[in-house]
C-alpha cells in the first residue's frame, strides 16, 4: 500500500526470530550433505551450515558483515573459491530474482544504501540494474567451477514459509553424478 501511495514502507526494524525462523535454523543444520544458508528479506545471509561453509571455503562468522548478502557472494565471489560456469547469465537471472524478492523494499534506506553499493562494487550489477528484469524462480540447475573441488552441479531450492517465517531458505542439493 505504502508504494501504491509513493512512500516508504515504514521500517519495521529487527525482529526477533519467530518460530519459524527458529526451526529454519535448525532444519539447514540437519542437512549434513546438502550447503544450505538463510537470507532476510535484503538477501543477507543470516545463517549457514557445516556443508554451506565447507563449499564456501570459509565459516559465515569469518566472512565481513558487509560481505554476508548472497547478491553480493553471487556477483563478487570474494570470499569463496566458488564461480559461476556462466558468470553472466547467472548474474541475469540473480539480480532478476533480487529485484523482484525486493520490489516492496523500494524508498527503504537500508535497501537503497544495498543497492548504492552494489552499484559502487559490481560493474554486472551496474550494467543489470537498469534493465529492471523481474524474475521469480524458486529450484532450478545451478553449475560452478570449485577452486579445489572441480565442476559441481546443484538443485538450487529456495524455501518460504507462508506465515510468521522472515527467513528464506536456500538449499544447494548435490546432483548425482
Amino acid at each position: 500500500m505504502f508504494a501504491l501511495a509513493g512512500h516508504p514502507p515504514p521500517d519495521p526494524g529487527p525482529c526477533p526470530d519467530s518460530a519459524e525462523d527458529r526451526a529454519l535454523r535448525r532444519m539447514i543444520h540437519q542437512l549434513p550433505d546438502a550447503p544450505a544458508y538463510l537470507v532476510d528479506r535484503r538477501w543477507n545471509i543470516v545463517d549457514w551450515n557445516e556443508a554451506a561453509a565447507a563449499l564456501f571455503g570459509t565459516p559465515l562468522d569469518e566472512v565481513p558483515v558487509e560481505d554476508r548478502n548472497a547478491l553480493r557472494f553471487a556477483l563478487l565471489g570474494r570470499h569463496a573459491p566458488l564461480r559461476f560456469v556462466d558468470p553472466v547469465r547467472s548474474a541475469h537471472l540473480h539480480v532478476a530474482q533480487f529485484r523482484a524478492d525486493t520490489a516492496l523494499l523500494i524508498g527503504d534506506p537500508e535497501f537503497e544504501a544495498q543497492v548504492e553499493d552494489l552499484l559502487r562494487d559490481s560493474a554486472l550489477f551496474r550494467a543489470l540494474w537498469p534493465l529492471r528484469e523481474v524474475h521469480r524462480r524458486s529450484a532450478g540447475s545451478i553449475a560452478y567451477r570449485h577452486d579445489v573441488l572441480g565442476p559441481l552441479r546443484f538443485d538450487f531450492v529456495a524455501t518460504t514459509v507462508d506465515h510468521g517465517a522472515s527467513l528464506r531458505m536456500h538449499t544447494f542439493l548435490p546432483c548425482p553424478s
